[in-house]
Order: structure tokens, then sequence, then C-alpha cells
């Protein structure tokens, strides 16, 4: 196990290593040389979380031939692959709406998935607008009741 890469925070004498190694530390060791396995995830992430910058929240709306080709399944899987967090709908006026919370990189690699949209899609236009943040733990499809 060796020490968290550019950690400036108090944690930074915590360890990031593998599940395994972490399991593999002895019993007998003192409290502070212990590490619970789901504890090392969670400090994977922190680390990743501070070298990816400010979190911003965005709200797309999507017009052209956008609904019934997929398009939402479509920004379902881009934003997974991008760890961005939020959600994707059907509108009453054709339109899609794509609420999304990340860093400003994921937000400029997410605008480009949605102009290009799925094969069947025919995209003819993104808005996008600064929305207030919303904890969301991922990406997720939503629709009207």
């Amino acid at each position: 196990m060796k020490p968290a890469p550019d950690c400036s925070w108090p944690e930074s004498r915590l360890l990031v290593g593998s599940r395994k190694r972490a399991e593999g530390i002895k019993r007998g060791a003192p409290p502070s040389a212990r590490l619970h396995p789901s504890r090392v995830t969670i400090i994977v992430v922190l680390a990743h979380a501070k070298k990816s910058g400010p979190v911003v929240a965005k709200r797309y709306y999507v017009k052209g031939r956008v609904q019934g080709v997929g398009f939402r399944y479509f920004v379902e899987k881009a934003a997974s692959e991008l760890s961005v967090t939020g959600y994707a709908r059907n509108l009453e006026d054709g339109r899609v709406e794509v609420y999304a919370v990340g860093n400003p990189e994921s937000h400029s690699a997410l605008a480009g998935y949605l102009w290009k949209g799925p094969r069947m899609a025919d995209v003819r236009g993104v808005e996008e607008i600064e929305a207030e943040l919303r904890d969301y733990s991922d990406f997720r499809i939503e629709y009207f009741e």
C-alpha cells in the first residue's frame, strides 16, 4: 500500500491500495494501520474528486428527432462513462431535458454526445443553461407522471 498521491488534506496519512491488500493487513497491527476494505474505495474516490475540479450543474434542452430513438438511454450511458450524475427525460413539446452534475470537462464531453445523439436521432439544437446544484447519486431516466 502507498500513501494517497497529491493529497494535501488532513486525511493524506491514509493509505490507498487494493481491497485485497487492505484485507491482508494483519489483525495485530495498531488501529492506525488497519483499514476496512470499504474505506479504501472511499479514499480513492476522494482523491479522484480532489483532482477533477469544481462541480457544476447544467440543464440541457435537446431538440430535433430525439424522442422514440433511444436518446435518453444513449445519454444515460454517456453520462455514466463520464461520471456525471443527474437525469434525462422527455418533455411534452418533443424535446429531451438533461440535468447533469459534474466537472467542466465532463460537461464539455457530454455536450458533444448530446449534439451527436444515437444513430437514429436528428439533433437540431442543444440549449445549455446553468442550473442549481442538486444531489444525485447516479444518472437516471425520469418519467412524467
